[in-house]
């Protein structure tokens, strides 16, 4: 299994999202929704390949889509690197 490193952007809309997802559903909602994102991560450590290639993004980047949301990560083969997590409707580009 890769380590997870969260960048500090990644952490930021992570923060974002919980605080949303709070404000809109609860305290409740918030928690299982970022824990499926977690469960996302370690699963995607354990098995980078699940990801989608998104090269038209940038070199080496792929995609994994959890909820509303797309995880955008990098890794090598110690680590996984979490970029972004983007609401499905952002512009991608713009935003990594």
């Amino acid at each position: 299994m890769l380590q997870i490193k969260i960048t500090d952007s990644a952490k930021l809309d992570l923060v974002e999202v919980g605080q949303y997802t709070e404000h809109r559903w609860g305290e409740r909602q918030r928690d299982k929704y970022l824990g499926d994102i977690d469960a996302c991560l370690i699963s995607l450590a354990e098995e980078p390949n699940l990801g989608r290639g998104r090269s038209e993004l940038r070199t080496g980047c792929f995609s994994y889509s959890v909820g509303k949301h797309v995880i955008f990560f990098t890794h090598d083969s110690e680590t996984l690197y979490v970029l972004a997590v983007l609401h499905e409707r952002m512009d991608f580009e713009r935003h990594l």
